[in-house]
């Protein structure tokens, strides 16, 4: 497990999960890890988008029941991915953390249920 050395004024040192130190503070270790976790944000959204034939991340508003009334307002607020048919509560109990993009970057989870939304738009489905 990894962890941070402390000398009783600041975190001196980060020993990583294989053993061997690494010179960070936390501030930086926060961001290497921010960074990462965009990056793999990002590729889940490409991975989708790429499901449906677009080169980048897109609200796919068209993809909402007909008639739906959110359907005719243009996009706000950030992507978020989707579950097409619902299930989206219970696959985040299930997997923990940010797991659900992760499968999706590294191709283990199928993207066939899933779409990519505004936060607008996603709130046609939530109660």
């Amino acid at each position: 497990m990894a962890y941070f050395q402390f000398d009783g004024i600041k975190f001196t040192q980060f020993v990583r999960r294989d053993g061997n130190i690494s010179p960070l503070t936390w501030v930086q270790y926060r961001g290497e890890q921010r960074d990462y976790n965009r990056e793999i944000r990002l590729t889940a959204m490409k991975t989708i988008a790429a499901s449906f034939g677009d080169d980048e991340p897109k609200c796919r508003y068209e993809t909402l029941p007909e008639g739906h009334v959110l359907k005719e307002h243009i996009c706000y607020g950030r992507l978020e991915i989707d579950h097409i048919n619902g299930g989206g509560s219970e696959e985040r109990r299930t997997k923990k953390g940010s797991i659900l993009q992760r499968d999706i970057a590294f191709g283990r989870r199928s993207v066939d249920d899933l779409r990519i939304l505004c936060q607008l738009h996603q709130l046609w489905n939530r109660k």
